[in-house]
């Protein structure tokens, strides 16, 4: 197994253990315990997955493969019989009426309304809705981009003549029968078979099956983000697991992954994702902090609100910053430390500046997670900066961390 796969196995790990459906670890929480904002945003990695991506690309780029079918419509026709004729409904017509030349007819009619139509544009309907909801608070975050790109190309599809035609009827829009679910899954056009995959996956995750819940993570979420946000979220999961097993307590993951939102709350624990930092003002800067501000500033660039990482805070106040690097080649830990380094100290700063804490506090309990530690020593003692790297948070070395950090805060 290459690291690439390393990360995401640790990455899915995590959330499957989150929803129940992983391997057990010392503390797995309940199904039960997932609430409607849970299942609201696995829809939304849903809507973002490649599987509802393909069928959306499919329908806008190859709207001829959406075939019409002949339905039929009830006419009175005078005098003459056009089509199939309503006896029963001739008589009861004629009755009421006193008129014997109103007859009741069945007559044919070309129609979009179809079972794997109707399948196509609630699918996709569905998709619009999710990523609509959901986006005023993950469309902040690190997604912005993917939740741009992909609500246009939902949209894009949905402008389609022959979907706009069934979404605009009642019949159209009214809830699917299992017997129009089958005559989509026996449909062999292309577009059928995106359609009736990407909606037996949403069905999937309503009902929290674990072989749809791990076909999303990995298409909808760990597919759209780079290797170093991967590295991120895995070091996050690990954070939150180990806090977890030390303190007793399920971790309640909002995988709405918004910086705006703490990733993780255990208890009094919160662990934030990509957290803004304001920077202090000139006159708490030293001199060489100084001195690097005013060179940025005459070349035209201004220093603005940093971004930590991963930041821990117990009963809201910071007690610790990670700092994740992520490379290929073994030999750049070196560099990757005194970058991290760096960053922790004037986060720490800043931090102190803004949210209160004590800065050796801080630093004491603070991490550099790497891809791969080379000769740099694992240290995760809570008496100076730690270290650790990908191996290290597989083979669960947290927990010496973790427990000292409940046991103090």
């Amino acid at each position: 197994m290459n690291t690439d796969q390393r990360i995401d196995s640790l990455c899915l790990k995590g959330l499957l253990r989150y929803f129940g459906v992983g391997p057990r670890g010392i503390v797995t929480p309940s199904v039960i315990r997932l609430n409607h904002n849970d299942i609201e945003y696995l829809k939304f990695w849903w809507a973002l997955s490649t599987t509802v991506s393909n069928l959306a690309e499919r329908t806008r780029s190859r709207p001829r493969e959406i075939a019409g079918v002949v339905g039929s419509e009830d006419i009175i026709a005078v005098g003459e019989i056009p089509g199939t004729l309503d006896a029963c409904e001739t008589i009861r017509i004629q009755s009421r009426t006193g008129d014997p030349s109103l007859f009741a007819v069945i007559e044919p009619s070309p129609t979009w309304i179809s079972g794997p139509n109707r399948l196509l544009a609630l699918t996709l309907l569905e998709a619009e809705r999710s990523i609509l909801a959901a986006e005023r608070v993950m469309a902040k975050g690190v997604f912005q981009s993917l939740v741009l790109e992909k609500a246009k190309l939902v949209e894009d599809a949905l402008r389609v003549s022959a979907l706009r035609e069934i979404l605009s009827s009642p019949a159209g829009r009214s809830r699917l029968t299992p017997f129009e679910r089958k005559q989509a899954g026996k449909a062999r056009t292309p577009l059928y078979r995106l359609a009736y995959a990407a909606a037996e996956l949403l069905h999937g995750i309503g009902d929290i099956v674990p072989e749809s819940i791990q076909e999303l993570f990995s298409e909808g979420v760990l597919q759209n983000l780079e290797k170093w946000r991967k590295f991120e979220l895995a070091t996050a999961l690990a954070c939150a697991e180990s806090i977890s097993n030390a303190m007793g307590t399920p971790f309640i993951l909002d995988t709405s992954f918004s910086s705006t939102r703490p990733i993780a709350t255990v208890g009094r624990f919160k662990i934030w994702w990509q957290k803004t930092i304001p920077s202090r003002p000139n006159s708490l800067l030293d001199t060489g902090e100084l001195m690097v501000k005013n060179l940025a500033f005459t070349l035209g660039v201004s220093e603005g609100s940093g971004r930590s990482d991963l930041l821990i805070e117990s009963n809201d106040i910071p007690i610790s910053l990670i700092e994740c690097k992520w490379f290929e080649d073994a030999s750049s830990s070196h560099n990757a430390i005194i970058d991290a380094c760096n960053q922790t100290v004037r986060y720490a700063r800043d931090l102190c500046r803004h949210r209160g804490g004590k800065l050796q506090t801080i630093l004491n309990n603070s991490i550099i997670s790497l891809a791969d530690r080379g000769t740099a020593p694992l240290v995760l003692n809570n008496r100076s900066i730690g270290c650790m790297g990908l191996k290290d948070m597989e083979m669960g070395e947290l927990d010496g961390w973790s427990a000292n950090i409940i046991a103090t805060y």
